[in-house]
Parts: structure tokens; C-alpha cells; sequence
């Protein structure tokens, strides 16, 4: 925790603090090249960036930057960039880091310094490129009132993205808590987000969202899951497909009650293409997993229990059977491995896995942790995981960070003792063999210096988990073995662990998983948790792994004689005067849509127009019942010429024409539509779905008193012919 309150304020924290190194995690599309206006040379220059996709201050909110240098021998230099609501860019004042140092920054007083009244957005730490980038961090979001935190973690993108598509898995455990889907597009253009969410196996698609460069909306997960018609479901997946550049979206997943202070920070993957070889396998360590007693000599709170889950989601069309094995320590100190009993998941499953209940009879009731492998076949994403801990007052939720990569050596982010803060320091071997790791504690000297403390090396067997109070360790006094000692009051630092013996050197190392965890004994988790840091080749994911670069593509962006942004129609919407049966069975209907630079006039560039699909089969219209010679174009893409966007609404008449046929028969059409834009500045110039699919369902059915009627519905509107002649 790096905010101090009040003991009387109860509520939890949650961490979702997987690091990513900047100096690879660089945006990975390509920047159309600014223009200039008026025939000015537009003023450019290409820098480094990454990316906090939310923060929220005022009204109770808080949101706090947290930011390492994990370079052991270069200083650097970061600055602050907002993106506020109404479209702005604030530039903050850079930060500087010394080698290992750790620094926190207030968005509130920030703001407040700056001037500035903005109370939400996104976030950019941007790096000049003659720089060594090596910074780690996270956003902190916290509601004072109400006792809820979010952890966002800093990153530049979603590599493997190319399908443009993502999805998580999500819990409401009762009717009081509540959901947010943040979507922020980190591009220098406007993208087109399609939500959709998955529930008892069935797939419901909503609306498209636009969004300009660098703004970031929010959409109520409990509206979507209403709108689907699964009213009561408290369990199920969401996913993400977007048009626009690669690596553009990163969306942020909200789960909050205000009442008891439970949250929850989901966790995003990217969906791939299906491969019809699902030979490889994909492994999951989780270091940490804390159930039943916790364990007080850790700092927790007496009397603490947890209940441990595990939240996971099959998003692919095959049934995937993940492989669970548990290790934890024995009562004679041995470690000891057990696999765990789970059924298959089914293709589209959402399954809230209780793990106290499967390890009941297999792991000792003493045992206030263990560590959880996950394997199964496929690719990395193909399962949406979450593994976290819920007290018994479900105010305090423990998210157990989980890697597909280990490492000899792994970064931390933070680690926070301040007031009642406790601090663990968390190290697996999920080697073969034992292993000696040691960690490096580095912290801000009184005179402005970095100082630096060796605990004491751990010897750490195969598969086993070594959990240590650093909160102890810093406060004893006590020098290492170097004759450092911590100084009194010291309260904010970083922690970098290393394998020192024990293997033969070279990949053998690469066996470590854990980091550094900051807790609040009384409210719940902070943050800290690290995943392995990348190496020189390679670039740190949000899934865990670590994964080759094929390039990468700095970001070019124009600071003078700049064109406008590049504005984009959204907001579309069925206006107030439209949807009514205009006579003779034809359906009026009118949309209207904004801008997203907020002025109508910006569309200039852009179009707006309808496209309908038929299904081959029912072309021509069947007649009788209807009309003889409807064969439309397949697809039919209307008006010709398209909508201009300054227009800002759109007619549309849906009209059946000629006489019905005799004899009636009962016969029903179904179309899909949906409403496209074409924006020279978006998409390269292709269209991008504006709102829709929807249903456009023609039918012809007998009414009780035997007469026939026509019926046309689309959007929840309708018009008709009853009875027919």
C-alpha cells in the first residue's frame, strides 16, 4: 500500500502488479506520419511510451503512480503524460530514477500543481530513446469511501494480438457488486471496440464503441450481462474484438463492491486463432497461494482464514483439460506434491474453481499456503485464469500472481512498510533441483543516496516455496553481510532476487518465480508481485510469458503545426422521432451520431452507410408468400453515395415491396445489417463497423382467427400489414 488511512477506514486491497520492462515493451503498430497544416512542416519526434489505461481522482477517488528503474547502473528520466476526459494531453514533470530506486506520485496533487481540474483518463510514462528504458510500474486507483482498490499495471500493448481480439473471465459473487470495462486505445487513431460476453455457453454481441486516440470509456458490465438476458448470472467471460491498429486496445476489468469493500482487478489474454494441433502445452506457476489459517508470523492479522478459487474460462471450440498440482510443506518440513482433480473444461465454460475444496483431503489443515502449477494443452490464452484468496469477511482478496516464464533473476516492483503495512518477500524453485537464491534489498538514503541490504541467502528445494517477513527484516537493525544496516524509518524501497548456487548457470537458473508483496493485515493485499523480468531479446507479456520481439516500433508523435485529431463518427444512436411504422408494412428508422472530437464539422472526411447480408438460400424472397422479383444485391450497401458525417443522422426505410402472393404460407427472412463509417484518417481508409450486427427479420405468419399477417422488426422496433389481403 503506498497510501496511509486511517485504521477506521475498512477496506482491501487487491494487486494485479505484473511488471513490464519499457525498454521492450515499446508500441508495437506503425504511426501514420503527422501532417502538417496550412503548409507548415509539422515538428515530430519518436519516443518510447507505456501505458496505465485508467485513473479516477475526487469524489472519494485516489489514484497514486508507482514507477522503478530496474537498471543496476543508469539513471533515468520518465515523463508523465494524461489523457483526460475531454480529449487533452497534460504533460507532468519527469521523474527521476537513480539505479534500483523506486518513487511514487499523487495524480491529485499532480494535478492539483498543474492546475488542472481533470478527475479521470488514461496514462502515458514516456521515455526519450537516447535513454537506458528500464522502468517497471503500476496505477494505484482507490475509493476511500468506500474501501476499494484497483492495481493497473503500466504496459505498452498486447503482443500476439494480431487476431485484435482479448478476453477475460469475470465473478460477481453477489448481487451488490458491480463491473467495469475500461477500454483505452493507446494509438495514435481511432479504433472500433465490439464487446460481447459469454454466459451458460452462449455468446451475446453488443454494439461497437469508438474510440478516439488516446481516450478511454467505460462500459457497466452488469448492463451487458442484462442486455444478454441472463439477468441473474453471476459468472461468465467477456471478450474484446477491435478494428484499427495492432496492440491498440488495453482494457482494464473492474470488480467492486462498495459495501464490503471486496475487489477485484481482472485479467486480460489475448485470443488467437484456433490451431486444429493442440500438442503444446502451456505451463502456469502461481508461487503463493494462501488458504485456510493465515499464517500471523507473515504479518497477517490473527484469526485471518482464506478461501482459495481459481477463475478460468475455455474462450476456444475445444474441450480443454487443465492438469493442477499442488506443492506445499509437510509437517516434517518436506515438500510435497499432490495433483489435483478437475474436470475438463467445456468449449465457451466459465468455472469458479473452489481450491479449498479440492485440496481438502490432500493438503494438511495446518498449511497456510501452497504453490499451484496449471498445465493444459494449446497455446497461451486459449484459458482465461485467475487464481486469487478471499477472506472470510470477503474484504480482503489475495491475487496470486502466476508466470509461464521463470527466471534467475526477478525485479519487484515495491515494497511499502509504513504505518501498519506488512511486506513478504516470496521465492519459488520450480526446478528440478535445490537451489540458493538470494535478495537485494534497495532503498532512498537520508543524504539522498541509494543504500542497499543482502538478506540472508535461502536454500530452496525442488517445487518448494520460501515465504519472508521483510517487514521483520528491515525494522531488526541487524546488519547483513556486507555490515549494512537499514536505517530507522525506513518505509518505501524495491527488491531483486537472484539465483546464487546450485545449478550448473546459463537457462539451468531460470528457475525462480515471486517478488515482493505489500499488505494492509487489517484491509487486505497492496501490490508488489513481480513476474521475471525479460531478457535482452525479448519482451515481458500480460499472459506471464516472455516472448520474441520481431520488431519494434517506436511511437512518432507531433508536438507543433500538428492536423486536428483524427475524428471519427460515434455515438450512434436510434433518435427520439424514429422507429415507426410508416404504413404499408415499411419500418422508419433514423440514427443519429456525434463526433468523437465533439464537433459535427470534424467529420468532413467521413462517410456513413448501411450494409445488409442475406443468406443465399432465401434469394429470391420465397413467393409466395411474398412479393414476386425481391432479389437485392448480396450484400446490399446503401445509399449510394454514402451518408456524409457532417449530416450527423441517417434514414432508414425498410419496406417490402409489391403484393403479397397467395396462398399464404408461413415463411420468416432474416437479414443482418450493420451501419459502417469510412474515414480517410481511420482504418487506412476501410470501413469500420459503427453499430450493429443487427437482425432484420421479415415474416409472415397466420393469426388465430385464421387471416395472415405481415411483420417486420429490427432494433426493437416493428411495422406491419394485418391482416393481408
Amino acid at each position: 500500500m503506498i497510501i496511509s488511512l486511517p485504521k477506521s477506514m475498512r477496506f482491501r486491497f487487491v494487486s494485479l502488479a505484473t511488471m513490464f520492462c519499457l525498454v521492450l515493451s515499446c508500441i508495437s503498430w506503425t504511426v501514420r506520419p503527422p501532417q502538417a497544416t496550412s503548409g507548415t512542416t509539422p515538428q515530430s519526434r519518436t519516443v518510447l511510451r507505456t501505458f496505465a489505461p485508467f485513473w479516477q481522482i475526487g469524489d472519494g477517488f485516489s489514484s497514486t503512480l508507482i514507477v522503478r528503474n530496474v537498471a543496476r547502473q543508469s539513471s533515468v528520466s520518465a515523463t508523465p503524460i494524461v489523457f483526460t476526459a475531454d480529449k487533452k494531453q497534460l504533460r507532468l514533470p519527469a521523474i527521476q530514477l537513480a539505479p534500483s530506486e523506486v518513487k511514487k506520485i499523487s495524480l491529485e496533487e499532480a494535478l492539483q500543481t498543474a492546475g488542472s481540474s481533470a478527475e479521470t483518463g488514461a496514462l502515458a510514462l514516456e521515455l526519450e530513446t537516447s535513454q537506458s528504458a528500464a522502468i517497471i510500474g503500476e496505477l494505484v486507483i482507490t475509493d476511500y469511501q468506500h474501501g476499494v482498490i484497483f492495481d493497473l499495471p503500466l504496459h505498452a500493448g498486447y503482443a500476439n494480438d494480431e487476431a485484435k481480439a482479448l478476453h477475460a473471465a469475470w465473478w460477481l459473487p453477489d448481487d451488490k457488486t458491480q463491473g467495469t470495462v475500461v477500454l483505452f486505445n493507446a494509438s495514435e487513431q481511432a479504433i472500433s471496440v465490439h464487446p460481447s460476453v459469454t454466459i451458460d455457453f452462449a455468446q451475446h454481441t453488443f454494439e461497437g464503441v469508438t474510440l478516439a486516440a488516446h481516450e478511454t470509456r467505460k462500459l457497466d458490465l452488469r448492463d451487458l450481462v442484462q442486455q444478454s438476458g441472463h439477468r441473474n448470472a453471476d459468472l461468465g467471460s467477456i471478450s474484446l474484438s477491435y478494428e484499427g491498429p495492432a496492440h491498440a486496445l488495453l482494457p482494464a476489468l473492474l470488480l467492486a463492491n462498495e459495501k464490503t469493500g471486496f475487489s477485484l482487478t481482472g485479467k486480460f489474454f489475448v485470443k488467437r486463432p484456433e490451431q486444429a494441433n493442440q500438442s503444446s502445452t502451456v505451463n502456469w506457476h502461481y508461487p503463493a497461494v494462501f488458504a485456510g489459517k493465515a499464517d500471523p508470523s507473515l504479518g497477517f492479522k490473527k484469526g485471518s482464514k482464506f478461501t482459495p478459487y481459481a477463475l478460468i474460462s475455455n474462450h476456444t471450440s475445444n474441450v480443454i483439460a487443465p492438469q493442477l498440482e499442488a506443492s506445499f510443506t509437510a509437517n516434517d518440513r518436506s515438500t510435497q506434491s499432490v495433483s489435483l482433480t478437475v474436470n475438463p473444461l467445456l468449449p465457451l465454460e466459465t468455472r469458479l474453481i473452489d481450491l479449498a475444496d479440492v485440496t481438502k483431503e490432500l493438503i494438511p489443515k495446518n498449511a497456510s499456503s501452497f504453490s499451484l502449477q496449471l498445465s493444459h494443452s494449446g497455446r497461451a490464452g486459449d484459458l482465461a485464469l485467475h487464481v486469487f484468496s478471499v477472506d472470510q469477511k470477503k474484504d480482503f482478496v489475495f491475487t496470486a500472481e502466476g508466470t509461464m516464464q521463470t527466471r534467475g533473476r526477478l525485479d519487484s516492483l515495491y515494497w511499502n512498510i509504513a504505518d501498519d503495512l506488512q511486506a513478504m518477500l516470496v521465492v519459488q524453485n520450480t526446478g528440478g533441483s535445490t537451489v540458493q537464491a538470494q535478495a537485494t534489498l534497495s532503498y532512498d538514503t537520508n543524504d539522498g543516496g541509494q543504500g542497499t541490504y543482502k538478506l540472508p541467502p535461502l536454500e530452496i528445494p525442488a517445487r518448494a516455496t520460501r515465504i519472508v517477513n521483510l517487514k521483520q527484516i528491515i525494522t531488526s537493525g541487524q546488519p547483513d553481510e556486507a555490515g549494512q544496516v537499514i536505517p530507522a524509518g525506513t518505509s518505501l524501497g524495491s527488491a531483486t532476487i537472484e539465483v546464487t548456487g546450485g545449478q550448473t548457470g546459463g537457462p539451468d537458473n531460470d528457475v525462480l518465480a515471486g517478488g515482493s508483496v505489500t499488505f494492509d493485515p487489517d484491509t487486505g493485499r497492496c501490490g508488489g508481485d513481480v513476474l521475471p523480468i525479460c531478457g535482452p531479446d525479448e519482451r515481458p507479456q500480460l499472459d506471464g510469458s516472455c516472448e520474441l520481439i520481431i520488431s519494434i516500433i517506436l511511437i512518432t508523435v507531433c508536438e507543433l503545426f500538428c492536423e486536428p485529431p483524427c475524428a471519427v463518427p460515434t455515438n450512434f444512436h436510434l433518435t427520439n422521432t424514429s422507429g415507426f411504422d410508416a404504413g404499408n408494412g415499411t419500418l422508419h428508422v433514423v440514427y443519429g451520431w456525434q463526433s468523437s472530437t465533439g464537433t459535427l464539422s470534424d467529420l468532413g472526411q467521413c462517410t456513413v452507410a448501411e450494409k445488409v447480408d442475406y443468406n443465399n438460400a432465401d434469394l429470391p424472397f420465397a413467393s409466395p408468400p411474398f412479393p414476386a422479383g425481391i432479389n437485392p444485391p448480396n450484400p446490399t450497401i446503401l445509399p449510394s453515395p454514402p451518408v456524409r458525417g457532417t449530416d450527423g443522422a441517417i434514414q432508414d426505410n425498410h419496406s417490402t415491396p409489391g403484393a403479397f402472393v397467395k396462398p399464404y404460407s408461413a415463411k420468416t427472412i432474416t437479414s443482418t445489417q450493420v451501419y459502417r463509417y469510412t474515414c480517410g484518417c481511420a482504418n487506412s481508409g476501410q470501413p469500420v463497423v459503427l453499430y450493429g450486427p443487427l437482425s432484420i427479420v421479415r415474416s409472415v405468419s397466420q393469426n388465430s382467427d385464421s387471416s395472415w399477417k405481415f411483420v417486420i422488426t429490427k432494433d426493437g422496433k416493428s411495422a406491419t400489414i394485418n391482416p393481408l389481403p
